[in-house]
This record gives C-alpha cells, sequence and structure tokens, in this order.
C-alpha cells in the first residue's frame, strides 16, 4: 500500500520531535535531600528571592522569562474562537457541543486546529523556559454544559471516538508541538494512571521534557506504589517530574515534602501554592538531606529512604495509622528530638539526623574506711509545723494546656459568598479555597481568610463564580482554647 503524504509528513515530524528531545539541555534540579520548588507564576516585587526560592512558575504570562513556563490547556477553547471556528468544537452524537471545564473541548484532531494553537503558543512562549501544557489526557474527557461526561463523536468518521483514536491524535498533537518548539521545556499535565505503556502514550512522553501530576488520586497502598513506580520510570527515562497538590494544612504539606524527597532521583519538583508564596513561605522547604544513601525501601509497614543527614518516612494513604520506631539521634523539622512516631494514614516524616552527647562517666566509687562510732544524743522532738493557709483556693489555668475544645467546621458555597459555622469556637480565623474541577484535577480559584465571630460563624464575599463544579475547603486554624477543624463541600453551580 502506498505511503501518503499525511503518514510522510506525521514520520518526519516524529523522527524530528524525538530528535530535538534528545538534544534538549537538562533544566536546573537540586540533587536528592533537597527540593526544587515550582508555583503560580506572580509578580511578587522582589526577583531575586523569586528566583533563589522557586526553580519554574507558570502562568499565562511570563513575569520572569527566564524561569516561567507559560500555561496553557490543549483543548480548551475560549468561546470567540468557538464562534469563528464552530468546526473545532467537539460534539456528541447529536451535534451538542461539549466542554472542558467551562470552556468548549477542541477537536485537537484537527489539522486547523492544532497549527491556531501552536501559533498562539509559539508567539506567547517566545523568550520564556518553555510551556505547560494543561489537560494532556490520554483518557476521553469531554462533558456537557452541567459537568457530566459526554460520549465524543469522532469528526473523522462520524462514529463514536474510542480511546485509541483520542490517544492517537493527542500523541500526533504533542509531537507537533515538539517539533515547532525544540528546545523549549514542555511540561505535559498528564493522568498518571494511563500508564506509560501504550505506544501512543509514549509517543506523548516523549514529547515532553517533564510530566506534571497534579492532585494525583491515590487512595490505598497498591494504588500509591503503582504511583510511586510510575514517578521513578519517568526520571529513569531522562524527563522530569512535577509533582503539584494544593496542602494548606501542615500534615498535607508535610507529606507531599516527604512523598517528594522520598521519589526524587534526580529530576523531581515540588510545588504547592499554599505556602511557596514569600509572604507565606515555610522553612521546611529549605531542608537538606544531604546525598541519598539508598533508594526508596519498604520498612515495616512504611516506606522509607536514609540520607547522609537524615531520614524519610511516607505511610501510603489507606495503609492504617502505623507507629514506627527510628531510635535517638533524629529531631523533625522543628527541632524536636524524636524517636518513635505514629504516622497516619497519607502521612510523612522528615527528620535530620543531631549529634548525639556522649555518656557521662561515672567515677569510681571509693570504699569508706570505717570510723569509730560516736556517742548517740537523744534529739528534742520538733512539733509539726501547721499547714500554711492560702487565700484563694483555685489552681492556676493555662489556655489551651489540656482543655481545648473540639469544634466542628461547617461550609457554603454560592456564586458570590463563603461562609459557614465553626461549632464550639469563639473567636479564631477560617482560611477558605476554592477549587473547580478542570477534567480530572481541582484547579484553586479563589482564596480568603475570614474572622470567626463569638457566635462561631464567619462569612466573606468571593469575586463571582462562573458555571462548572466546585470544591470549598474551609479549615479552622485553632486557638488557645478551640481545636482546629476542616470542612471539605463540592458543589455544582449552574
Amino acid at each position: 500500500m502506498p505511503t501518503t503524504r499525511g503518514t510522510m509528513v506525521r514520520s518526519r515530524l516524529i523522527a524530528l520531535a524525538l530528535l530535538a528531545a534528545a538534544a534538549l539541555p537538562a533544566a536546573a534540579y537540586a540533587a536528592p535531600g533537597k527540593v526544587t520548588l515550582v508555583r503560580a507564576a506572580r509578580a511578587s516585587g522582589d526577583l531575586g528571592w523569586t528566583r533563589a526560592h522557586i526553580a519554574r512558575m507558570h502562568g499565562a504570562t511570563a513575569w520572569d522569562p527566564a524561569t516561567t513556563w507559560i500555561r496553557r490547556s490543549a483543548y480548551a477553547l475560549d468561546s470567540a474562537t468557538a464562534a469563528a471556528h464552530p468546526d473545532w468544537v467537539l460534539k456528541d452524537a447529536y451535534g451538542s457541543q461539549l466542554y472542558l471545564g467551562t470552556a468548549f473541548a477542541a477537536d485537537f484532531g484537527n489539522p486547523a486546529y492544532r497549527a491556531w494553537w501552536i501559533g498562539q503558543v509559539s508567539a506567547s512562549a517566545a523568550g520564556a523556559a518553555g510551556v505547560y501544557v494543561d489537560d494532556v489526557s490520554m483518557e476521553r474527557r469531554a462533558y456537557y454544559a452541567g459537568g457530566y461526561l459526554a460520549s465524543v463523536r469522532d469528526p473523522r468518521t462520524s462514529a463514536t471516538m474510542s480511546e485509541a483514536n483520542w490517544q492517537r491524535s493527542m500523541a500526533d498533537f504533542m509531537v507537533e508541538v515538539r517539533a515547532a518548539l525544540p528546545a523549549a521545556e514542555l511540561v505535559h499535565d498528564v493522568v498518571w494512571t494511563k500508564g506509560d505503556t501504550r505506544a501512543d502514550v509514549v509517543r506523548e512522553l516523549t514529547a515532553s521534557s517533564a510530566v506534571a501530576l497534579e492532585n494525583p488520586a491515590v487512595s490505598s497502598p497498591s494504588s500509591w506504589e503503582s504511583f510511586a513506580a510510575f514517578v521513578e520510570r519517568r526520571q529513569a527515562s531522562g524527563r522530569g517530574v512535577v509533582l503539584d497538590s494544593y496542602a494548606d494544612a501542615a500534615a498535607g504539606r508535610l507529606y507531599a515534602l516527604a512523598t517528594a524527597l522520598l521519589l526524587d532521583t534526580g529530576s523531581l519538583r515540588l510545588g504547592n501554592d499554599a505556602w511557596t508564596a514569600r509572604e507565606r513561605y515555610w522553612n521546611g522547604y529549605d531542608v537538606n538531606l544531604g546525598a541519598p544513601l539508598s533508594t526508596r525501601a519498604a520498612w515495616g509497614s512504611v516506606w522509607r529512604r536514609d540520607f547522609a543527614g537524615g531520614i524519610v518516612l511516607v505511610n501510603p494513604p489507606g495503609n492504617g495509622t502505623r507507629a514506627a520506631t527510628v531510635g535517638p539521634g533524629f529531631a523533625d523539622l522543628d527541632g524536636v528530638v524524636q524517636t518513635d512516631l505514629t504516622l497516619a494514614p497519607g502521612a510523612g516524616a522528615v527528620l535530620l539526623r543531631v549529634p548525639m552527647a556522649p555518656p557521662t562517666p561515672v567515677p569510681p566509687v571509693a570504699t569508706p574506711t570505717p570510723e569509730p562510732a560516736a556517742p548517740v544524743a537523744t534529739a528534742t522532738p520538733t512539733p509539726p509545723r501547721k499547714p500554711i493557709k492560702r487565700s484563694g483556693g483555685s489552681k492556676a489555668h493555662i489556655a489551651g494546656a489540656s482543655d481545648l475544645t473540639d469544634t466542628k467546621t461547617s461550609v457554603t458555597l454560592t456564586r458570590t459568598k463563603v461562609s459557614g459555622r465553626v461549632a464550639g469556637a469563639v473567636s479564631g480565623f477560617t482560611r477558605v479555597t476554592v477549587q473547580r474541577k478542570r477534567g480530572g484535577t481541582w484547579v484553586t480559584v479563589r482564596r480568603a481568610k475570614d474572622s470567626v465571630s463569638k457566635r462561631g460563624k464567619y462569612s466573606g464575599e468571593i469575586k463571582p463564580l462562573s458555571r462548572g463544579t466546585y470544591r470549598v475547603i474551609a479549615t479552622f486554624e485553632g486557638t488557645g482554647t478551640a481545636r482546629p477543624s476542616r470542612a471539605e463541600r463540592t458543589k455544582s453551580l449552574g
């Protein structure tokens, strides 16, 4: 059968992309034992601080081109372009237009759409470090306006689009992007559960410089092990990995750091926008455990990795609470000596080695020489002293020492307002995060900090939300008399 012109062009593009990917300069990474950070782009006003702490930023524009990935969805199409090119919009069997979040879902198998997309991105990414391509999904993801998953009609066959055809079109698209931007860092936002064995999935992954795993869905020890193996294989292939999860709570923040240190073999980056801005930077990200002494290994019922300057422990989600005894010579990131740990499911620990004080020598005890017994004198008994009566009779009270009140947080979301109640609290603050569902991931769109009234209520206006599926998370920070608590709620706004 003669080779078609389209097949020849595709083959040349693939070959060019593979050669270009092999020739890419290695991006700067910290050695394992110290994390390299990424975050959403923002003009902090202090370029020196940002470059010293953040290796890469990602956003629609390049505030600092040398460190910014221009971020663009592979197939989320704005309404103006969709109106001008209705044939670029994916549809179901009845001709209904489909969506990706609140944007139209584009037919990335359409050569005209791909050429337009590459031209747009090439112009906006000129001079930047590279491109962060959202939604490089190797599973079919297109939705109706209400957020329900739709069956996609294949514009080229007029039949229901198979996953094989979806993957082939996405791989072709990413190979063309690599050919058009041969020297750029290309980060693909992928679904790790699709693996890295199918031919078209491999073509897509090979066209990337790194993969981004945003809020990876891991719910059991077996899925965590599959996830960890995927991360390690991507690094072994010469590509980077970005682990990017929004974790506001201290426990989630530490778990993400421990996971990154556990799995980093030389090209892993960590993201957490909640704690990487200058005004809210966690010093735990500056930890340096030194050279690794091992790769990750099962240790009892948790995972462990040893470094010259410390150890890392991770208890996978769904594994049950586990106890771990590390022995003397370790302290946590706050400098508190730790010998016995209790790790909840989905928890981690980062421990630094600390010098142990040598044992104090005990001088030999000399045997005393007996002396002649002295005459025994009869002592006059001392009358007992009367107890001293103290005024008042009340005990000292330290707020929060041992009688903290349990609290329960509730939260509601409307298009313009977040409100709720913290039962058991009469003061303090509640941090609110609003996330929108984009494909299979949650993307943070609003953040606020609201005060709690004497009646335990809190509320705050937010910028109006567009239609879509949202998750709102409210975290009561706690006070000297009330324990922290957290609430989470999912809601669809039509």
